[in-house]
């Protein structure tokens, strides 16, 4: 309630008109301290009485409601994730310890049994797509971000899982790893593939997450040659798109020289012959380093090709965004596990095999995938090593190893091969 002054010059240019209440003894505040009853309006007052001011209090009203549905629904989705999870392996939430208990398995063998890795992605792709359909809501990135949360909440408290990775952080393996598992597991950073192969096939780590080739420069050769020398299988892919951005604090025109991993560097080759000819360009081992390396030395003209999110985290600057040579540019990597898993309805099956060095072994290997109507989504070669012009083929094809006519073609296949290894049945990525 506004104040009445006992000046009248005050009271004159201010206009208030005083209303005098009933059995008062003076105008305004009083020596008892007491204001009028029946004063007009304060500024604050007649905002929070207009239509906006109502609409506003009712809006925020009905979030506050919104908010703990939401919050009981996940509570209840929660429930039933930790339920399955523990079902699901087999085990009881009241085994958390690490090392041998009393039934004489690992708490690691107990987590490596839980099967429905790829349905729960299948599930949250599934929720992503809903809400592409549903414009206006919730975005795809806001669901995923959301299911994989709650996800992780329920692995990390029935039993913690380790995943290796190509490090550091921020490397797009690691964005990789996050997008298919969440944050709710141990995302261990390893140095080289060859190390995440290890760390898979001990059993120090359930999974191992490692590029397998991309859009712009094909096939990954270190984990191919690793495929040749683990029984590893695939049990799973990520796809994502490789945003490369030019990142320093300094202006462009300044830059020397310029740090990336090798891939990256060539993915933006045509852009940097174009557009930063007279600089230096010098390979590390990742984009994060490239990173580091842009940060230390931003005097001496040094910039970095790396990610958006490696950029924010070390608070860099992104001076160019989407340098790479093609706008599409993608990469597929592929989860390592020693467990196979059964179908999931959109499956792929990956082959290695080797055929006998005579005229059309490879034509008559081809012919069996096309007698048995199945469709390749990915081939390649690869030399054997202490060879001359011998080869490894990589195929991969639509459909699951248990479905009829995958096996059909493994057998016929088997026939004609030196070497043929499943290396996994997957669920396609979305």
């Amino acid at each position: 309630m506004a104040k009445t002054s006992n000046n009248s010059k005050s009271s004159k240019n201010q206009k208030s008109v005083q209303v005098k209440a009933k059995g008062s003894k003076g105008k305004g505040n009083g020596a008892n301290g007491k204001r009028s009853e029946q004063a007009s309006p304060s500024v604050s007052q007649s905002k929070a009485l207009s239509p906006a001011g109502s609409d506003l209090a009712q809006l925020r009203s009905q979030l506050v409601e919104a908010d703990k549905a939401l919050l009981d629904a996940l509570n209840k989705k929660i429930e039933l994730e930790r339920k399955y999870f523990e079902l699901n392996c087999g085990q009881s939430k009241t085994v958390t310890g690490k090392g041998d208990g009393a039934d004489g398995k690992s708490a690691m063998a107990l987590g490596s049994r839980y099967t429905d890795w790829n349905l729960d992605h299948q599930r949250i792709e599934s929720m992503a797509l809903c809400a592409r359909r549903q414009s206006g809501g919730a975005s795809e990135n806001c669901v995923r971000a959301v299911f994989r949360e709650a996800l992780g909440d329920v692995r990390a408290s029935v039993h913690p899982t380790r995943v290796a990775y190509l490090g550091p952080q921020f490397s797009f393996t690691h964005l990789a790893a996050l997008k298919y598992f969440g944050t709710g597991v141990e995302l261990i950073p390893v140095s080289s593939i060859a190390g995440i192969f290890e760390q898979a096939q001990s059993g120090e780590c359930d999974f191992g997450v490692v590029p397998i080739e991309n859009s712009t420069d094909g096939r990954i050769v270190d984990t191919l040659d690793m495929f040749t020398k683990t029984k590893i299988k695939i049990s799973g892919e990520s796809i994502i798109p490789i945003c490369h951005c030019l990142i320093g604090n300094l202006p462009r025109s300044s830059i020397k020289t310029v740090y990336s991993k090798a891939q990256a560097l060539s993915q933006c080759r045509n852009w940097l012959a174009k557009c930063l000819s007279g600089s230096e360009l010098v390979a590390c081992n990742s984009t994060t380093q490239a990173v580091e390396l842009a940060l230390a030395g931003a005097d001496n003209g040094v910039a970095a090709i790396a990610s958006m999110e490696a950029a924010k985290a070390y608070e860099v600057d992104v001076l160019v965004e989407n340098i790479a040579d093609n706008p599409d540019n993608r990469t597929r990597f592929v989860v390592l596990s020693k467990n196979s898993y059964d179908r999931k309805g959109n499956d792929k099956t990956a082959l290695m095999f080797q055929l006998k060095h005579v005229a059309g072994s490879l034509a008559d290997a081809l012919n069996i995938f096309k007698r048995n109507h199945l469709n390749l989504t990915w081939i390649e070669s690869f030399p054997v090593h202490g060879t001359d012009n011998e080869y490894l083929f990589f195929a991969e094809m639509e459909g699951h190893f248990k479905d009829l006519k995958i096996r059909r073609a493994i057998d016929a296949l088997g026939k004609r091969s030196v070497r043929l290894e499943i290396l996994g049945s997957y669920p396609a990525a979305k």
